[in-house]
């Protein structure tokens, strides 16, 4: 959702309060998709401050679904997001947060989709399993090893030492 934000800073004491849809149903993040499981809400509440500031505060608890780094089975990640910040607006209608610039805002409209996905970004883990003690799957068959064991014979050796093995195999007696 746009928000007007020449309206709020028009005018001191001016705030927006208002429960808003996230309209994002997936995105993608260093290579792996993450889907929305259903439609949700962010609480959003901005202020004018005056000499074109604004606070900026953005409350909402998603989850995300993706697969396992291990197995490939949908695992479901919440992510809570608690917002606050304040915002110079710029003569040309972008902002300038005090961590840095607000890519959420141009042309003096808040973009609150693009704002929850620069939130939900450094809150995704780097690893992401369905349990702890995920076995994976198999690198024959590739049956899910959480299931069950599968009937692949499969060797536990060491790759970086496949040279060795082969010199091994070349000199073996007859």
């Amino acid at each position: 959702m746009l928000i007007d934000i020449a309206k709020i800073t028009s005018k001191p004491d001016m705030s927006f309060n208002d429960n808003v849809d996230i309209n994002i149903s997936k995105m993608d993040f260093n290579g792996n998709e993450y889907e929305f499981d259903k439609q949700y809400k962010a609480l959003v509440h901005i202020k004018n401050l005056g000499n074109k500031k604004i606070m900026c505060n953005l409350k909402a608890d998603i989850t995300l679904v993706t697969s396992c780094d291990r197995c490939l089975s949908k695992v479901l990640v919440p992510i809570e997001i608690d917002f606050e910040d304040e915002i110079t607006v710029t003569p040309e209608g972008g902002g300038i947060s005090t961590d840095d610039e607000a890519g959420y805002i141009g042309e003096f409209m808040l973009d609150t989709d693009e704002l929850v996905k620069s939130e939900i970004y450094p809150r995704i883990p780097v690893k992401i399993l369905c349990s702890p003690d995920c076995k994976g799957i198999c690198p024959e068959c590739g049956k899910n090893l959480n299931d069950g064991e599968c009937s692949c014979l499969v060797e536990s050796l060491d790759p970086r030492m496949a040279r060795i093995r082969d010199i091994f195999n070349n000199f073996k007696e007859v």
